[in-house]
This record gives structure tokens, sequence and C-alpha cells, in this order.
């Protein structure tokens, strides 16, 4: 399911949230966002680990999805540095972004820590932005996230009247 590294047992990691998502093995703390139908706030609150799932609270999200109508799906997830996942490699304790082609190959887009946003411009071809913030990272447990899907773009004078012509 992804590149690997030339040791038997290590590093201890997990994989990106894309192929979380693909394996299913979170479903129950995972969740699915529609950015072409929400507009404004789509989540805010703690994003933990995938190796804090069973600590996490029965509601907490592990994963979040977002939805598309194209052949891109975009993938959320915090890569919390503790227990089976205590060796990563990179972005240990940061919030990572990841797109998903059909075919099922995975890409890192970004890496984000307390204080950073990345923006997913014309998200799906749809006109809005949606832009994923992080307000802070607790230690190797969670992260706290903002994500906001702007209000489509007005595609006519009429749609947007704010009087000029």
């Amino acid at each position: 399911m992804g590149f690997s590294y030339s040791q038997n047992d290590s590093p201890v990691m997990c994989f990106n949230a894309a192929k979380s998502v693909q394996s299913g093995w979170f479903s129950d703390k995972t969740i699915t966002i529609d950015p072409n139908n929400d507009a404004g706030s789509c989540y805010s609150g703690p994003l933990y680990g995938l190796d804090s799932y069973t600590s996490s609270p029965a509601d907490a999200n592990v994963l979040i999805q977002l939805l598309s109508t194209g052949a891109t799906n975009y993938h959320i997830g915090f890569n919390g540095k503790q227990g089976s996942n205590s060796g990563t490699v990179e972005h240990g304790n940061r919030v990572l972004i990841t797109t998903q082609a059909a075919t099922g190959a995975s890409l890192k887009i970004a890496n984000l820590g307390a204080g950073q946003s990345y923006t997913i411009a014309n998200y799906d071809g749809s006109g809005r932005d949606v832009t994923i913030s992080v307000t802070s990272v607790s230690g190797s447990d969670h992260a706290v996230i903002d994500i906001m899907c702007g209000p489509a773009l007005c595609s006519s004078d009429g749609q947007c009247d704010d009087n000029n012509a």
C-alpha cells in the first residue's frame, strides 16, 4: 500500500490519512465533509492521531475525508509521533493533507503546525476555496483544526448584486 523502508520491524509508523481511509480501519472515527455543499465552517475541533484511536473520546475524529466529484480526493490526519506511530520519519506531530487519485496513489501536499494553514483554491472547480488551519497542537496526541469552506463565487452580477455595475 505504499513506500517501505529496508528494515524488517522499523520504523514503527502508520499509513497516511488517504491510505488509512482506504483501509476502512478507522471508519467509526472518520468524518466526511462535502465542501461543494457546505459553506462557512465545515469543521472545527480536535483531530487525534491514529495511535490515539482507542484512548480518544468516543466521538473523536482521527481522519477527515473531503468529498470530491472529481478524480482526486483529499484526506486530513494528525501525524502524532507516539506508540504505533513513534518511528514516523517525516512531519511528526503535524497535520498532514494528502490527495489520492482514483488509481489509489497518494501524495502529501501539505504539513502544518500550529498557526499554519493551507488553502485548496477553487475546490473541485466549484469556485470555492477550502482552507485548513491548525489552531494548536497538543504534543503527540491531537491538533485543533478549523476547515473553512468558502462560498461559491458569483457567476453573474445578479448573483452578487452589490449595486456596482
